[in-house]
């Protein structure tokens, strides 16, 4: 039986499918990023701080704390992704893919037909230049 995971990522999406097959596939990705010593003391040092009451209900402000998908995957247990398939080429579905591909260096590559550019990172926010080079790359050699 197939799993699907649907991710936390702020704005973008993120969903990994774990096929029956033991193949793995993620379509787009955001906030990925390998975390270093001092990120995971940082990211323990603001989960020490919170407390819970008993008495919130609701969402619980999910969107401030979004999931690294590298480290969701890490966590269960998932090593490579056979697919990755990105739905378009806006950067919040993109986020992090060059540290992505680093880690679980997928297999297979699916992407929309597009000549998107992107020349501006000045005002990019939490977005790499770095992830727009790599995708064009892929994207580029992969006709």
């Amino acid at each position: 039986m197939s799993i699907i995971h649907f991710l936390n990522v702020l704005n973008g999406d993120c969903s990994i499918i774990q096929h029956a097959s033991g193949h793995v596939t993620a379509i787009d990705v955001n906030k990925a990023k390998t975390e270093t010593t001092e990120d995971l003391i940082r990211r323990l040092a603001e989960i020490s701080t919170k407390s819970y009451d008993g008495s919130i209900s609701g969402n619980f402000n999910q969107k401030k704390y979004p999931v690294n998908p590298i480290e969701y995957l890490k966590k269960h247990n998932i090593n490579s992704v056979f697919r990755f398939l990105l739905t378009h080429p806006d950067m919040d579905h993109m986020g992090g893919i060059k540290d992505f591909f680093a880690e679980f260096n997928p297999i297979n590559f699916w992407d929309t037909e597009n000549n998107e550019e992107k020349d501006n990172f000045n005002d990019a926010g939490p977005y790499n230049e770095e992830d727009w080079k790599f995708y064009k790359n892929l994207r580029d050699k992969n006709p």
